[in-house]
């Protein structure tokens, strides 16, 4: 609609000139010098308005069209600054997405550790009942079978070490 406005308001304004002569001409005696009748000088007159009314509508055309220019204008620029946000907040999903699969590995990781130190507990807990909650100057002090205190007391002293490892 605005596009035909602006065709058919330039059209016009070019044919203005055209239909003036065109007017005057059919209007127009054949000698111009001579008395024109009071009819010819009141079509005359209408002619005139008319052309008016047309140059006062085709005003108002070209305000409205500048106005739905100007709007045209304002919509791209909003649509621009959306796009814009749009390819923000994208970014930030698919940054967020990394963030969360890496939160997740490392939650992964953790569970995992926590599951081999669960089972490193386990262990110590074990080799300390079996060892019979002595210390290491127990089983060195204890003569009945030096055999097994020397095994007892070689389980200690890993179970010690590993207890630190597992520490630092």
């Amino acid at each position: 609609m605005k596009i035909s406005l602006n065709i058919s308001a330039l059209r016009l304004r070019e044919s203005l000139p055209i239909i003036a002569a065109f007017v005057f001409l059919q209007f127009s005696t054949p000698i111009f010098a001579a008395e024109t009748s009071a009819a010819a000088e009141q079509e005359l007159e209408a002619v005139r308005e008319a052309i008016e009314s047309i140059q006062s509508w085709l005003a108002v055309a070209e305000n409205t069209q500048s106005d739905e220019i100007n709007k045209l204008q304002q919509a791209d620029l909003e649509i621009s600054n959306l796009s814009q946000s749009v390819t923000a907040i994208e970014t930030t999903i698919v940054t967020t997405g990394a963030e969360i699969e890496q939160l997740s590995q490392q939650s992964d990781k953790l569970a995992q550790l926590k599951q081999e130190q669960s089972a490193l507990l386990q262990q110590a807990i074990r080799t300390a009942y079996m060892a019979g909650n002595q210390s290491a100057i127990e089983l060195l002090l204890n003569q009945e079978d030096i055999s097994k205190s020397a095994r007892l007391l070689h389980y200690h002293r890993l179970f010690t070490e590993a207890q630190l490892n597992s520490m630092t």
